[in-house]
């Protein structure tokens, strides 16, 4: 299975065990879970571009839906459009406030529309709410190298390295 693929199963593994809300799906409007569900069995088989629409369905028929504002922020990613993709992290962070996946996705999309300082800022927030580390300072690396402070972006890919275990080192 490819790393990308691999990425978006996970994910779905996690948002199927309701990670990214408080609500239920049982308490779901039952349009807005079967658009969601039917995007969500694009994005596992890789067909993001088509994914978005079925998770803009779902969001019309519950706003508060928050896995659909990520997952349509991830189709929104992948297709470059990273202005659209902060938007629907950041409508995520305000449903989901406590979620360090939010911080992490708005971040991403933020350094590759060249907001280094946001996007930093957002990786920090991320590390706060418990992030994994070496993604964040992999994010900061990412960050500095933008700005040229090549100094401060080794030490900050480096500080992600001590995390992984020996054999991934090699």
């Amino acid at each position: 299975m490819g790393r990308r693929r691999w990425v978006v199963s996970g994910v779905m593994a996690m948002a199927v065990a309701g990670w990214a809300t408080k609500g239920s799906a049982q308490t779901r409007d039952p349009r807005a879970q079967h658009a969601f569900n039917q995007g969500a069995v694009l994005v596992v088989h890789g067909h993001w571009a088509d994914a978005g629409p079925a998770m803009t369905a779902a969001i019309a028929f519950d706003p508060h839906f928050t896995e659909a504002y990520l997952y349509r922020g991830f189709a929104r990613m992948l297709r470059k459009d990273y202005a659209a993709a902060d938007e629907d992290f950041t409508a995520f962070i305000v449903l989901a406030p406590d979620n360090a996946v939010g911080y992490m996705q708005r971040g991403v999309a933020r350094l590759a529309q060249g907001r280094t300082t946001e996007a930093m800022d957002d990786f920090r927030r991320g590390a706060a709410l418990g992030a994994n580390r070496s993604n964040v300072e992999r994010g900061i690396g990412d960050a500095l190298m933008k700005e040229r402070k090549f100094a401060a972006a080794a030490r900050a890919y480096s500080g992600g390295l001590r995390d992984l275990p020996n054999s991934a080192v090699m």
